[in-house]
Parts: C-alpha cells; structure tokens; sequence
C-alpha cells in the first residue's frame, strides 16, 4: 500500500533557500573563538617563572629577568591569535604571529612544553569537533525554519 507525504514542495522550497555556507562560517568563527579562548590559558608556572639562587627567570609577557636588567624578549603568545576566513572554501584558520609559537603550540612542540601542560592547536580543535559541528547544524536549522 503506498504512503503519500504530503507537504514535501514546502520542505524543498524552504531547502533551496537556506545557505548552508553561511551556518558553516558563524559556527566555524564561533568553533576558532572557542579554540582561540583555550589556546590562550597557559598552563601552571614551572621553577623557570621564580628567580633561581643567581636572580633570575623568564616572566611570561615580559622576558627575561635578571638581578640588573630585564631582557624584554617576550612576544605575547597570548596576545597573538588570529582567525582568517578562507574565501575560496569554507575554511578558517587559526594561527599565532610570534616566532616561537610552533615549538609551544604546534606540530613541532617539544617535549618539554608538552610536560609543562601546554596545548597543541590541533588536539584543541579536534576535541571540540563535534560541539563545532554541532553549532554548525543548529545555525542551519535555526535558518531553515526561518525561512
């Protein structure tokens, strides 16, 4: 016995007029806020941010310290982060200017910054995947409904 489904045309017409690349770029800006957000927490301070027995040590956003004189040498890691949209695709991304930044938060990331608790951007992006995806489709929804 066929089964007929009545009010399909006003599903489609409403299909033809929602934009799915604009729900890609407010959930993909949103998802590299987000990203963006966590990646500038720095994980806790080690002996190397408190004076040693000869008075010095490394202060973040500052430089090096001391007992005469302060070496500004930091860039702001912090203060670096940007978002650029892709117009070509439907792409953001994310990178940090100082020059150090790939050996903190990047594929070449040492070891040692690994044990001291700082976050590669990639492992960040990956774990909020779904919740992007999800911010995504519900601006899509959000849209369609409304249309």
């Amino acid at each position: 016995m066929p089964v007929t489904i009545e009010g399909l045309d006003e599903v489609i017409k409403k299909l033809d007029k929602t934009d799915p690349t604009k729900a890609l770029y407010v959930g993909m800006d949103w998802g590299a806020d987000e990203v963006i957000d966590e990646m500038k927490d720095y994980p806790p301070q080690t002996a190397a941010n408190r004076p040693d027995e000869h008075g010095r040590w490394y202060e973040r956003g500052v430089g090096t310290h001391s007992r005469n004189a302060v070496q500004r040498t930091s860039e702001n890691l912090r203060m670096k982060w940007k978002k650029m949209r892709n117009k070509s695709a439907p792409s953001i991304s994310i990178t940090n200017s100082a020059s150090y930044a790939e050996y903190v938060h990047g594929n070449r990331q040492s070891n040692v910054m690994k044990k001291i608790g700082w976050k590669k951007v990639k492992t960040v992006s990956d774990k909020k995947f779904a919740e992007i995806t999800e911010h995504i489709m519900d601006k899509y929804f959000k849209d369609w409904r409304n249309n």
